[in-house]
């Protein structure tokens, strides 16, 4: 470029850069390199490069240029300007009224600044630029009216200053330009709300801490003055006036412990005002966390029970238990634990599942109160967890033995109790309740149902078994099934054997319904004199078995009868009973029953049973009579005992006498003897009995 001499802060030259990026990094800065760059100063905003002092010579002067952008990693370029000097040139003239303006940042666009003027001795218009300054393009000049004008709205945040530089050209060759400084200054308008640097803020407290500061809620305000000095208060949220903010400041305080379990999160609303007429403002959210102490310990969410099958599988998940803690994060975390590691369940310490760790068994133990414990970082509380354990029909009802074996008589009365069974069962309600049946139908038997008492149907009577391929003919067995009554009835069985014994209800019967013997003088005490016989031939065992027992006749004891023998023996002597009768009665009964006895007896007059004395005989004839006497008829008097007539007949010892002769088909017994014998019986005949005799 060329110049005249040039005083200090005159326009040289002014540099124009372009960057195609945008923001920051097509921010440019300008500055001087070389040996002749302090003879010069570039404004580092603008690109305009003024004289430092005044400049004189007919030489011209380089100097380097340096621009660079504002990215992270700055580019830079260079441009070399000389400056050659014209003495004595004719340079146009600039005119202007005024060379500093003051508009609001408000003003509309479009508004005339003023008219720039000028004239060049070389003749010719001038045209009219603006060579540096015009930031933004704010402003805009006529080249040929030289009119400058707001092109674009002035923003006092951005810009609060322009210096424009207008160059004058001429129209000669080379051409010839001048300069001229015009300064505009940009005022504030109130056209900014406050800006908060973030929405919303976070913060965190501790709960429980005395009052302290929480953070700081700064905004700005772009505008100036009491345009952009803001104050500050808390329009929302504030529950219990927590917090306070500082009206110049924006510093968030609280006024309060603060308890988490209460308010775990405030939720404030924070406007910032400034000063302009009219004010603007803006709020902001401020989220506040008030972080957890352990100070509460942890509660079980309810009452806890649960019910489980006795067959549920080792593993199986009984319940959950569960607890709530009013604090938070790892303090509300809890473990949990059983602390009687005898119980047959084990618990998740995370989840509380509880499980089943050991095998069931409800006719054991039909509930278990299990105590948990839930432990956080700091508290430990317990609870007790009633487990039911429910019944499944896994037990058989059981016999109370194997196996039932009794005598039981026979004809006793149809429907007589027999016997009782008895089972149990440890199931519980159906599963456990017992019913009882004969497998296969007993015609001698039936049973009970519900009780188990077996009773006759009909009546039974004893047979008799002796031959070895009859043992067991009087033996009734069967078999007795008791059953539950679940879904899926379990069955048990036992064997029941009846043993029909014989009852004592046949008497005993005489071989012969009287008998008779004579006794010498000299009979000696124990000297045998007959056996009587009788015989139970319809009973069996015990109750065919006979016991004999003198009945009457023998008040003088001169006779003694062995009992189960039969055996009449001489008890006493019989010196002094020469020529005496002796009548007796004698009864068998079984040896069951002695209390069941039958009596057998002549149908005629009982005296015969009452003991009857013979008067002495007369002296002996050598008449021999031949006596023949039968006793025809015997009466029986009991059910189980026969009584004979035992007739002893003791005469001296010149009586000739026949042998005894017993014949038990004919029951008769014949008798030799004199004549004085025979008027003695003689009153018997009229009694019942029969004599015959042949002299």
């Amino acid at each position: 470029m060329s110049t005249r001499s040039v005083c200090p802060g005159s326009l040289v030259f002014a540099v124009t850069v372009t960057d195609e990026d945008s923001g920051s990094n097509a921010q440019l800065h300008y500055s001087l390199m070389g040996r002749n760059s302090d003879k010069f100063k570039i404004d580092p905003i603008r690109g305009a490069i003024t004289a430092n002092e005044k400049l004189t010579g007919t030489s011209e002067v380089t100097l380097t240029v340096r621009v660079k952008d504002g990215g992270a990693n700055p580019k830079t370029d260079t441009t070399t300007v000389t400056v050659r000097f014209v003495n004595g040139g004719n340079f146009p003239i600039i005119k202007l009224k005024e060379h500093a303006f003051t508009f609001p940042e408000s003003q509309p666009t479009n508004h005339l600044i003023t008219a720039v003027t000028g004239s060049s001795r070389r003749g010719g218009p001038l045209s009219y630029y603006i060579a540096s300054g015009n930031l933004d393009n704010a402003f805009n000049i006529d080249q040929l009216s030289g009119d400058l004008v707001i092109r674009h709205p002035l923003d006092y945040e951005h810009i609060q200053k322009y210096v424009l530089w207008i160059e004058a050209r001429d129209q000669g060759f080379p051409p010839y330009s001048s300069y001229e400084r015009v300064d505009i200054t940009v005022l504030d308008v109130n056209d900014n709300h406050p800006v908060f640097d973030k929405d919303p803020f976070h913060a965190e407290i501790l709960e429980n801490l005395s009052p302290q500061r929480v953070l700081m809620v700064p905004a700005v305000d772009l505008d100036n003055g009491p345009n952009g000095q803001l104050e500050y208060a808390i329009i929302d949220g504030n529950k219990e006036n927590s917090f306070s903010i500082s009206r110049a400041t924006g510093e968030l305080r609280t006024t309060r412990p603060l308890d988490r379990e209460k308010v775990a999160q405030y939720l404030l609303k924070v406007k910032a005002t400034d000063r302009g007429l009219p004010p603007k403002n803006s709020a902001v959210k401020v989220k506040i966390s008030v972080l957890d102490v352990n100070d509460n310990a942890p509660r079980f969410s309810k009452i806890f029970s649960a019910t489980v099958a006795e067959n549920a599988p080792v593993g199986y998940t009984v319940t959950r238990v569960t607890t709530t803690d009013e604090d938070a994060g790892a303090n509300a975390i809890s473990r949990y634990s059983i602390t009687d590691t005898s119980l047959p369940f084990s618990i998740h310490p995370n989840t509380g599942d509880i499980t089943i760790s050991r095998p069931l068994n409800r006719e054991d133990t039909d509930h278990y109160i299990v105590k948990v414990s839930a432990h956080d970082s700091g508290w430990t509380v317990s609870t007790d967890v009633t487990i039911f354990i429910t019944d499944i029909n896994d037990n058989a009802p059981r016999f109370s033995r194997p196996s039932y074996y009794l005598d039981y008589p026979e004809l006793t009365e149809v429907g007589s109790l027999v016997t009782q069974v008895s089972a149990t069962d440890p199931d519980e309600g159906f599963n456990g309740k017992i019913f009882y049946f004969i497998r296969s139908q007993s015609e001698y038997f039936r049973i009970n149902a519900s009780s188990g008492e077996i009773f006759v149907k009909q009546q039974l009577r004893y047979l008799n078994s002796t031959g070895t391929s009859s043992l067991n003919i009087n033996r009734q067995s069967f078999i007795v099934t008791a059953s539950d009554r679940g879904r899926k009835p379990l069955m048990s069985e036992t064997t029941v054997i009846v043993n029909i014994v014989d009852s004592n209800d046949n008497p005993p019967e005489f071989d012969s319904p009287g008998y008779f013997t004579p006794v010498t003088k000299s009979v000696k005490v124990g000297t045998r004199l007959l056996k009587i016989v009788a015989h139970d031939k319809k009973d069996f065992g015990l109750n065919s078995e006979v016991e004999y027992l003198i009945t009457g006749g023998n008040s003088s004891s001169k006779f003694k009868l062995d009992k189960m023998s039969g055996w009449v023996t001489v008890a006493s002597p019989l010196i002094s009973d020469i020529n005496k009768l002796f009548l007796m009665d004698v009864a068998a009964s079984g040896v069951a029953n002695l209390a069941d006895s039958r009596t057998a007896r002549p149908s005629h007059d009982c005296k015969l049973f009452v003991k009857f004395d013979i008067n002495p005989l007369p002296a002996r004839s050598k008449a021999d009579h031949s006596l023949t006497h039968s006793f025809r008829r015997m009466t029986p008097l009991h059910a189980q005992t026969q009584t004979c007539l035992l007739l002893f007949f003791f005469c001296l010892s010149q009586i000739e006498f026949h042998p005894l002769v017993h014949q038990q088909k004919k029951k008769s017994v014949i008798i030799t003897f004199n004549s004085l014998v025979k008027m003695f019986l003689n009153p018997l005949i009229d009694q019942g009995g029969i004599f015959t005799s042949s002299l």
